[in-house]
């Protein structure tokens, strides 16, 4: 018989939940964890000749804004863990995730791993 999995650790790093979005358009994306917000924003900017840019914005309280600027036919993401909030145990949480964008109709995914330790 086939078991469950029930932990995933990466090193120090406990993986509380991970999956894959299909995005559509320019809709923002938002998460929750506990009383925390995790919001993706999508934009287009000429003004940097249409690099690929990856801003936070933690200005409010309990939220972490990833603006992602003209992400458009490549992946991007984070290469290290973010860290976003302290949980109810006391532990950190921590998010990574990716973004593939498969051509300029904005049909795009987004593969997110959120963490604690």
């Amino acid at each position: 018989m086939i078991g469950v999995i029930k932990k995933i650790k990466n090193g120090d790093y406990e993986l509380l939940d991970s999956g894959i979005i299909q995005v559509l358009e320019n809709e923002p994306i938002v998460m929750t964890l506990n009383d925390y917000s995790i919001v993706f924003s999508f934009e287009k900017n000429n003004n940097d000749n249409g690099k690929a840019i990856i801003k936070i914005d933690t200005s409010q309280s309990k939220t972490i804004k990833f603006i992602l600027i003209n992400i458009n036919e490549t992946t991007y993401g984070t290469t290290d863990f973010v860290k976003f909030g302290e949980l109810a145990d006391k532990s950190t949480a921590y998010i990574s995730f990716r973004i593939n964008s498969l051509n300029d109709k904005k049909v795009r995914s987004l593969e997110y791993s959120i963490y604690k330790k």
